[in-house]
């Protein structure tokens, strides 16, 4: 005994095809009211947008996560106690990477002095004004009124002066990378220069072709729009106004990559319309049917349905039941028509939708909020898609199939005359077909003396479903591609190219690495872009390592610190 779910679907389906010619107007009604009121959400929109792409773009559990959590909430951020590299929570900052123009060493005087104009210009020169509310006067501000400070004083990259000093001394830089200094005082460079070349002889370092200058902003809640605005400042400045011979420069700020992806939002919109436009196009000139009888061609006004193709909500979905309707006997009523129109075209459009609601539902399942996000939204967005297909475009189908029966134009809605716009051939008398058959006169005396064909005894109404190809793409498919598709070679070649895939499929599998990149993330055009490949060169070696034992022991009492090194080791 088998048990197909297929015979089930067909016979709900054939009768829920009546049940929406009956109930057609509410179906098509309904959700049109419904409509507005499930789009109130957006109003919320901009309350329930996430800004924070370190959030959207890595897995929620990732452990770096729960160790800045650690060291934000062990190491708090305190804006007059601030210590670059002892604090974590950099909301509001902006970050230039220098390489010299010529692709050498920075170390050199002219670059340096090039580097420090910049940097003065930097923390002196670009300001910001404040609001000035209910009459209170305007200030200008610059990074010293912004700028995250120990004791009232700004951090200003000392280290370009660091390097200028030590070149006067007639020493390139005489410190061992990355760590350097003496035994009192040791600095890390790897934050301050990258790309590195070191002595053969000492190690020390000989060359660097990159550095970085860093601006940290307050982000308390009553300064923070200016640092924002500060940060805006400095990429008009670094994009629009800063030129320079000698050096290049690539920059980022906390807002960055967000603005990378408004920006690809943005230039997707002109894209999406041009879309829109030509797939909509394409379904209205689909909607169509062009006459085949060679008395009378062009549109037939009758049996085009271009509204159908307006009202489409899914556009595979609409193919599927129009022409599902189109190979249905045309000798049926509507009711009937609808019925073994939804008995064929139901099954697939639910087999399609269900697929890919199951497909995007299990994508929720997933440790990136991004893609967890998204699927939620196709997944609920194709599930009221398949909803609306079989309720408000079903029942705009029976209005169309009504206005089809009573013979009324396919756009303006008023009757024809069927006779006069599209004749059938039925109506036509032998006398009028004999010359274009262009029978012999003993052909034409058989014919007109056999006696007539008994009467054919209808078909149950599930199988009336015409079978004749009754435009281009049903002869082209049934005629042409089917035959060609089912021969032996070609089912050979076919089942080949499969295994290919499969074995490109599995290989891809396999070795599939999860991550993301950031610079994918923008348009290749934009500047943040080029600051993510200079910070490849730039941290090869890696910033300092950060370590928080949670939970100590008395580490002062030196049997316990004994103690736990034994156990750590």
């Amino acid at each position: 005994m088998q048990i197909s779910l297929e015979p089930l679907l067909r016979k709900f389906f054939f009768w829920y095809g009546g049940f929406a010619y009956r109930w057609r107007w509410p179906l098509f009604i309904v959700p049109l009211i419904l409509t507005p009121f499930l789009g109130i959400g957006f109003i919320w929109y901009r309350e329930l947008r996430v800004y924070d792409p370190a959030y959207v773009f890595t897995p929620r559990d990732a452990r770096w996560k729960h160790e800045f959590y650690s060291f934000a909430r062990l190491w708090p951020l305190k804006e007059n106690e601030f210590i670059p590299g002892k604090s974590f929570e950099m909301n509001r900052f902006v970050n230039i990477l220098i390489k010299s123009a010529d692709k050498g060493s920075i170390f050199r005087d002219e670059i340096l002095d090039e580097i420090e104009i910049l940097n003065q210009y930097m923390m002196n020169n670009i300001t910001v004004e404040t609001e000035g509310k209910d009459g209170a006067p305007k200030f200008n501000l610059t990074y010293q009124d912004l700028c995250l400070n120990y004791e009232w004083n700004c951090g200003a990259n000392e280290h370009i002066r660091m390097f200028k000093e030590m070149s006067k001394l007639g020493k390139v830089i005489d410190l061992k990378f990355p760590r350097g200094g003496n035994q009192d005082t040791p600095v890390y460079l790897g934050s301050a220069i990258g790309d590195i070349v070191l002595n053969k002889t000492d190690n020390t370092v000989a060359e660097a072709k990159i550095t970085q200058l860093f601006y940290f902003l307050k982000q308390s809640d009553t300064v923070r729009p200016y640092s924002t605005a500060f940060e805006y400042a400095a990429e008009k400045y670094l994009l629009n106004e800063y030129k320079s011979n000698l050096i290049t420069y690539s920059f980022a700020h906390y807002q960055s990559l967000e603005d990378g992806l408004d920006e690809n939002a943005q230039r997707f919109a002109p894209n999406f319309v041009i879309s829109f436009t030509s797939l909509s196009l394409f379904c209205l000139s689909c909607a169509f049917v062009l006459r085949t009888n060679q008395r009378v061609k062009g549109i037939d006004w009758i049996r085009s349905k271009p509204w159908i193709a307006i009202c489409a909500i899914g556009i595979d979905d609409m193919f599927i039941m129009n022409a599902c309707w189109d190979q249905t006997d045309r000798s049926l009523s509507v009711e009937e028509r609808m019925s073994v129109m939804m008995m064929h075209a139901g099954v697939a459009v639910s087999i399609t939708n269900v697929t890919d609601i199951l497909s995007f539902a299990i994508g929720c399942y997933t440790e990136l909020p991004g893609i967890e996000m998204f699927c939620l939204y196709a997944c609920f967005s194709v599930l009221f898609c398949y909803v609306y297909q079989l309720t408000y475009f079903t029942g705009f189908m029976a209005i169309v199939g009504i206005m089809e029966e009573e013979k009324r134009h396919c756009m303006f809605f008023y009757k024809m005359d069927d006779q006069k716009v599209h004749p059938s051939e039925s109506t036509q008398t032998f006398a009028e077909k004999k010359d274009e058959l262009q029978l012999t006169t003993i052909e034409i005396n058989a014919i007109e003396s056999a006696p007539p064909l008994p009467p054919k005894e209808p078909l149950p109404h599930e199988t009336r479903h015409a079978t004749h190809a009754n435009n281009m793409v049903h002869k082209f498919f049934s005629n042409q591609y089917a035959p060609f598709i089912m021969r032996n070679e070609v089912r050979l070649i076919a089942g080949f190219l499969y295994f290919i895939y499969a074995c490109g499929a599995w290989n891809g599998c396999m070795n599939y690495r999860e991550g993301l990149e950031p610079n994918h993330l923008v348009t290749e055009s934009h500047y943040i872009a080029q600051y993510f490949e200079d910070m490849k060169l730039f941290w090869k070696v890696g910033p300092q390592m950060h370590v928080a034992i949670l939970n100590p022991p008395n580490l002062i009492d030196p049997v316990e610190r004994f103690a736990t090194f034994v156990s750590k080791c």
